[in-house]
């Protein structure tokens, strides 16, 4: 970034400078509100903001992130957490009955070291801690593999009894039912009718006789 002087009372010359100062405005405000954490953090809120604009992709810069155009080589986002997720720092102050590890809130890697910024919601300080550790643990090596053992020989197994489809509950009787079955009931009840008699012929045929 270079320095540049411009005339007082001019504010028109400076829309690229406002332009950044409204968007690293809206992702403090962003960065606040949806951590929870308390205002007085904007300060570090705007440093995060900052450490986050240099590291995206510009099309002013044909796709490249600023730190890639100054540095020559994209930067290492390995350590990147959401601002103010809770985290784990452990204490190695206390007895061996105490508890080794305080809560806190994890704002942003140190540039200078490989420790992160931290904030204390009991005493409202923020300070720099490297034995930082987050509540998802991390993925241990071959345990990947374990998983896609397991996924698949659960689907070559039987399904069992409590995997089948539930069985739907007996029809609660109807009106209409009670009505269809006192029909049938009826039907059975009546007689059936004898079959018709036989067509007799009232006249034999008979054949003629000739007269010699």
């Amino acid at each position: 970034m270079a320095r540049k002087l411009m005339t007082h009372d001019t504010p028109q010359l400076n829309s690229v400078t406002e332009r950044l100062n409204c968007t690293l405005l809206e992702q403090m405000h962003a960065l606040t509100h949806m951590s929870g954490l308390p205002k007085s953090l904007w300060g570090e809120a705007l440093r995060q903001a900052t450490w986050l604009k240099n590291r995206t992709a510009m099309r002013a810069l044909d796709g490249k992130m600023p730190f890639e155009a100054l540095f020559g080589c994209p930067p290492d986002l390995s350590t990147l957490q959401t601002w103010g997720t809770p985290v784990l720092v452990h204490n190695a102050t206390g007895s061996k009955l105490d508890t080794r590890a305080r809560n806190a809130h994890c704002l942003r890697p140190d540039a200078d070291t490989k420790a992160h910024h931290v904030y204390w919601p009991s005493i409202s300080t923020v300070t720099v801690e490297h034995n930082v550790y987050s509540r998802t643990s991390a993925q241990l090596e071959g345990e990947e593999e374990n998983l896609l053992a397991s996924d698949s020989e659960q689907a070559a197994a039987p399904h069992s009894s409590t995997n089948s489809p539930p069985i739907d509950p007996p029809r609660t009787p109807t009106v209409e039912d009670a009505i269809a079955d006192d029909k049938m009931e009826l039907q059975e009840e009546q007689p059936a009718k004898p079959p018709p008699p036989p067509l007799r012929h009232s006249q034999r045929l008979r054949r003629p006789s000739h007269v010699i």
